[in-house]
């Protein structure tokens, strides 16, 4: 079976856990080279399919991890931000702020912990 030939919803996990394994950012463009198909064909795929944008999706898995990892670890805040994929302390904290409203700090005290849920 081709790449292009998976469901679509486990070939994203796939790859965005092995973005995860090499702590970089998980992109669209990249997704789309992978399943051989163009930018254009992934946006409408994932429309069809998942209904969210590919850039939403990654995203989202992205945040869901972070979480994940401040409910059950004792990781810095930094070292999550490596971990999935956001380059920087700072960019993780700013993404999150935007997201949420709140800072990852405020989660993990659980000033927040709604949102980890």
């Amino acid at each position: 079976m081709s790449p292009s030939n998976e469901p679509l919803r486990s070939t994203v996990t796939a790859y965005v856990e092995e973005c995860f394994a090499r702590e970089t950012s998980p992109r669209v463009s990249e997704l789309a080279q992978r399943l051989g198909i163009s930018r254009a064909n992934l946006t409408s795929r994932f429309e069809a399919e998942l209904r969210e944008s590919p850039s939403s999706c990654l995203k989202r898995m992205q945040f869901e991890r972070a979480m994940f990892l401040m409910r059950t670890t004792s990781l810095s805040l930094t070292r999550i931000a490596y971990m999935c994929g956001f380059g920087t302390r700072r960019t993780f904290f700013r993404a999150f702020q935007r997201a949420y409203g709140c800072s990852p700090g405020s989660v993990r005290t659980s000033e927040y912990a709604e949102l980890a849920d």
